[in-house]
């Protein structure tokens, strides 16, 4: 993960204001901006799914059900993709 960003998508939940200050005033690349901020945060939910599957499984019906390892990097691996996808297609709409 980029150094600070951990820090930024804190300081945007604590102080959004001010954050939204300090962001308005540095240039922006679309494509420096999905490398280095969305890219690494849309990995947090694809391997937490995956490691939680893996070691868990999950329930259906009461019964106990454990996907193969394949089948669960599959799931994340297109999850992943699917939601830079969605934040591409409504930074297009908002920011067009």
């Amino acid at each position: 993960m980029a150094p600070g960003l951990a820090a930024r998508a804190g300081t945007m939940l604590v102080r959004p204001a001010r954050t939204w200050d300090v962001v308005a005033d540095e240039p922006a690349d679309a494509r420096e901006l999905m490398a280095r901020h969305v890219a690494p945060l849309a990995a947090i939910p694809a391997a937490c799914g995956a490691l939680g599957s893996l070691v868990f499984g999950f329930r259906l019906a009461e019964v106990g059900l454990r996907q193969s390892p394949v089948a669960v990097l599959a799931k994340a691996v297109a999850g992943y993709g699917l939601t830079l996808v969605c934040v591409w297609l409504v930074a297009r709409f908002v920011a067009p």
